[in-house]
């Protein structure tokens, strides 16, 4: 008998590696510098090259795997092998997190297929063979990693105690940074200068996965909280499904050449 589907939970994993026990809960760094909406991606770009190569392999790089595809407009997963081994991808994507880096404008809906949909992947594939396509899932423009200054941005997550969804705490945050400027009497001084800063959504994926939320984050709130600049308070980030219905097993014949005899045996 096949037991029903069980619901998937926004977190099911403890972090490890050394992630596990450490809290987020830290001031925000004297010197990190801030970020505007507007400089996002010019400040985000630039910093990839988290990939390897076994000729020059160095510390705190990870090797590409051979499933992952890095083309011009950004990375693809090749479905064939996700569907014949549903847990590498999620392998691939804990490595890259782990190493503080995150997915530079994910295609969020496609990292679930790839991470927790193998039927999905099954069906994707087999619709692009039957259209003649290359069966490969774009899901990243590139893998970049989390800058430092803007690691103490990220704070911690509250999940119930079912595990039935996670919730974040969304507030106005600002950084202080450094400056130099000349006083009335000639002289170079440094003064502090307060600046807004924004969480982004992608970084905020990674941040989430790292804290063992993994599975059901709900993109469009989560990028209206982060718009938000008056937000302030506890939001809801991520919710289980609910579970279906199973089915019982069963056996059916197919075939009218082969029949199944259900006849009790004779033993003499």
């Amino acid at each position: 008998m096949n037991a029903p589907n069980h619901p998937k939970t926004p977190s099911v994993t403890k972090p490890s590696g050394a992630i596990a026990g450490v809290s987020s809960m830290r001031p925000i760094a004297s010197d990190a510098v801030s970020r505007t909406k507007a400089a996002a991606d010019n400040a985000i770009m630039g910093t990839s090259g988290i990939f390897g190569n076994l000729a020059d392999f160095s510390e705190g790089e990870v090797l590409l795997p051979n499933f992952v595809l890095r083309k011009e407009d950004g990375y693809y997963a090749d479905l064939a092998f996700v569907e014949k081994n549903p847990g590498a991808f999620y392998e691939f994507v804990n490595r890259v997190f782990l190493e503080g880096s995150y997915f530079f404008r994910l295609d969020y809906p496609a990292f679930l297929e790839l991470v927790h949909s193998p039927e999905r992947i099954s069906e994707r594939k087999n619709e692009l063979e039957t259209a003649k396509r290359p069966t490969e899932l774009r899901f990243a423009t590139d893998v970049v990693r989390i800058p430092e200054d803007r690691r103490p941005l990220y704070r911690i997550v509250k999940t119930a105690a079912n595990f039935s969804d996670a919730k974040y705490f969304f507030e106005p945050l600002y950084v202080e940074r450094k400056e130099e400027e000349v006083n009335e009497a000639g002289e170079t001084v440094e003064k502090t200068v307060s600046e807004r800063a924004y969480l982004d959504f992608d970084e905020f994926v990674a941040h989430l996965w790292n804290k063992g939320v993994r599975y059901g984050l709900l993109e469009s709130e989560i990028r209206a909280f982060i718009a938000d600049e008056t937000k302030k308070g506890w939001e809801t980030v991520a919710r289980q499904s609910d579970p279906i219905d199973g089915k019982d097993a069963e056996t059916r014949e197919v075939s009218d050449r082969l029949h199944q005899d259900k006849a009790p045996t004779i033993l003499e």
